[in-house]
């Protein structure tokens, strides 16, 4: 697959996830749509990839192939002392408890289903006079 082709599969997938009626599929769903022939599988996960690395769409947890705004939140992470935290969404009951992080009073962004997530990076902390780099 040369350059130009990726890019035209780039768009095909991109416009896709993008359009209103969209509905999420896996990866094998989307190929099978698309009725991408075994034999090019590896080419179109290559597509997939390029569009993930470059931000354009995201692998959910359950594998679905999603556009990366329907994914994240942002929210309030507060920390306790032993080091367990969780994230307060804004306009929600329920707090997220990420993995794996061990910062207090940051903003930052999760992405994750349910009430578990992965604290994707931290804006700024509480209180602080400029963001955090």
């Amino acid at each position: 697959m040369n350059q130009q082709e990726l890019e035209d599969r780039k768009k095909l997938i991109f416009d896709m996830v993008s359009d209103e009626g969209y509905k999420s599929m896996k990866i094998r769903e989307m190929a099978i749509f698309l009725n991408v022939p075994k034999r090019q599988r590896s080419d179109f996960h290559l597509v997939i990839e390029a569009l993930v690395k470059e931000g354009k769409i995201v692998v959910a947890p359950n594998g679905k192939i999603i556009l990366p705004e329907d994914h994240v939140k942002t929210g309030q992470f507060m920390g306790t002392r032993r080091g367990f935290g969780f994230v307060r969404i804004l306009d929600e009951d329920d707090d997220v408890f990420p993995d794996g992080v061990a910062v207090h009073g940051g903003e930052g962004e999760r992405s994750g289903p349910g009430g578990g997530g992965t604290v994707r990076g931290v804006k700024g902390r509480a209180g602080a006079s400029r963001p955090l780099t």
